[in-house]
């Protein structure tokens, strides 16, 4: 969940309330046609537990210039996957900034400092770029919130014909599983899961007032699984399932 405080600063700028830093605001339309990514929001620092402040600190940075983008496709286009290990972890990929990118945002973030002449830390290598989509997860979840017995209502239309089991709410995200593995390929072959997908994003639109979820991936917050995969990879526990 995005920090509340940024929550509302962005739906705030979104609805034209709440006018972003002009710095930011240049920086926002100049990273959006260099990268052709959707930003709704940039901040320079941020609410953040001590933990990750000491973080930044051991790793030498002073500051973090916070990028509110549409989704988490929107963040990997400025990051790249790396093999990673430690004493605790190995063989796992993890999300790394495109040194270059971050080079790019920084300078121009400075060049643009020059009319505004907002307090920096004198070497550029002192502040650290980030990409959340925290804000996009958030405003979905809302939607799920406000809409969710249209949404139940809908499963429960295709329940017989698709042969679902459950749907399950886990934040933002919503997860059909039908019983079978063969049904997941079933209903994906006749054109079922794309229509149960449409009718559960349209009821999203309805109260899209921002005009936000023009810029979501469904893939994202709309999924598709089976019992049968739940019980036999995960014991069948949700909890695993999500973790």
């Amino acid at each position: 969940m995005i920090f509340k405080k940024e929550f509302k600063e962005t739906y705030a700028i979104l609805e034209g309330k709440k006018e972003l830093h002009p710095l930011f605001d240049e920086l926002k339309q100049f990273v959006e046609k260099e990268f052709d990514i959707k930003v709704f929001s940039v901040f320079l620092d941020t609410e953040e537990s001590r933990s990750a402040r000491n973080f930044l600190l051991e790793k030498g940075y002073k500051k973090r210039l916070i990028f509110n983008v549409a989704s988490n496709k929107e963040r990997e286009k400025m990051q790249n996957a790396v093999p990673y290990s430690d004493d605790k972890v190995s063989d796992v990929i993890i999300m790394r900034n495109d040194e270059n990118k971050q080079k790019i945002i920084i300078d121009k973030l400075y060049d643009l400092n020059k009319k505004y002449n907002v307090s920096l830390p004198e070497n550029k290598k002192e502040i650290w770029v980030d990409y959340f989509y925290f804000f996009a997860l958030d405003y979905v979840w809302l939607s799920v919130q406000k809409q969710k017995h249209k949404i139940k209502k809908i499963i429960n239309s295709y329940r017989n014909k698709a042969n679902i089991w459950k749907l399950s709410i886990m934040g933002p995200g919503l997860v059909v599983f039908y019983e079978k593995d063969k049904d997941v390929k079933t209903n994906l072959d006749n054109g079922i899961t794309k229509e149960i997908k449409d009718n559960i994003f349209s009821i999203f639109k309805e109260n899209d007032k921002l005009n936000i979820l023009e810029y979501v991936y469904h893939d994202e917050y709309i999924s598709f699984d089976s019992k049968e995969n739940l019980d036999k990879n995960y014991h069948g526990s949700l909890y695993l399932y999500f973790r």
